[in-house]
């Protein structure tokens, strides 16, 4: 009986110690899954935005050359609403970038810095396209036709250089790539944080059972010493 009494009392703190020591690993790995579900929270927001940027693109050029093949003033505050648009959602998500630069795939960065470029580019090169329309628009009554041919094939040369600039930049094409890997980093994480669910749940589960455990060799112990006592008791009443 004083054997299995001491087998019991060291079991009971080689127990406690594996416990204590998954609920230590618990917490680390708790702390990695907070830290890894708040970077897939802004890998999401970068895609996003990136998403935004595109779609805003879109429309601006799209008013642009409305505006530059059919000239008007609702058109030209039409463009130059998205225009500014579009500078502010590259804005956003320059900003989101730098807060964020550990949600990025890798390289990704350097994509957005290079798109933030070429967008002024296109932005300076699209002010120069206006000053054409707005010199064309003006002298579109003279009766000098000779100025007016000049400064029509003007405009058509500056509308056809800014379309190949912007072809050559590929924005669209940019933007789809940069939310595709975006995205395939986002799956990472969100594989990352299954697992690490998964993981967390087996850790309860296994303390939860040598919680148990612990709690049944407490109580056979503490019966056995009962036990133990009630015969020392008897023994030296017989005495």
């Amino acid at each position: 009986m004083i054997m299995k009494n001491t087998s019991i009392i060291a079991a009971i703190p080689l127990i406690s110690m594996i416990f204590l020591a998954l609920i230590s690993y618990g917490l680390f790995r708790v702390i990695r899954l907070v830290d890894v579900q708040r970077r897939a929270v802004h890998e999401a927001e970068i895609s996003i935005q990136m998403s935004l940027f595109g779609t805003e693109n879109y429309h601006t050029q799209l008013e642009f050359y409305e505006y530059a093949y059919n000239p008007g003033d609702e058109r030209l505050i039409a463009f130059n609403k998205h225009n500014q648009e579009l500078s502010n959602k590259m804005d956003k998500l320059m900003t989101l970038i730098e807060v964020n630069k550990n949600s990025l795939y890798e390289g990704g960065e350097g994509k957005v810095v290079e798109m933030d470029k070429d967008l002024k580019s296109i932005q300076e090169d699209w002010k120069g396209v206006l000053t054409v329309i707005s010199d064309f628009r003006a002298a579109k009554n003279s009766t000098e036709m000779v100025k007016v041919k000049e400064l029509y094939l003007n405009l058509q040369e500056r509308i056809a250089e800014n379309e190949n600039m912007f072809d050559s930049i590929a924005f669209n094409e940019r933007v789809d790539d940069f939310v595709n890997r975006q995205d395939e980093q986002l799956l990472k994480s969100n594989k990352e944080i299954s697992g690490l669910c998964s993981e967390i749940k087996l850790i309860a589960i296994i303390m939860v059972g040598l919680y148990m455990i612990l709690l049944v060799l407490i109580a056979i112990w503490l019966d056995m010493t009962i036990r133990d006592l009630k015969r020392l008791r008897l023994k030296n009443n017989k005495i």
